[in-house]
């Protein structure tokens, strides 16, 4: 019988033991969930940010381009020109 007892506070204690990993592994779990919940938002913001520099960049060099063009064309023109008061 004392036996017995015993082994039912063991079997108690290790329960318990159980209980508290499992409410462990909970926490963590819920606690990465967060973080990478944050990390997701973190990531599309940036990808946004990243698609409208590509864009400005496309516009950029389209602008560029179309500077040399014209240079190209009309050489001579008033950027080669120095400034009237000279």
């Amino acid at each position: 019988m004392k036996r017995d007892l015993a082994a039912q506070e063991l079997d108690r204690q290790r329960l318990l033991d159980l209980q508290r990993d499992v409410e462990d592994l909970q926490a963590r779990l819920e606690f990465q969930a967060d973080t990478l919940a944050a990390l997701d938002k973190v990531v599309t913001e940036q990808d946004q940010l990243l698609l409208t520099q590509q864009r400005q960049l496309l516009l950029l060099a389209d602008k560029f381009r179309q500077l040399e063009s014209r240079e190209e064309q009309a050489p001579g023109s008033a950027v080669d020109q120095p400034p009237p008061h000279y």
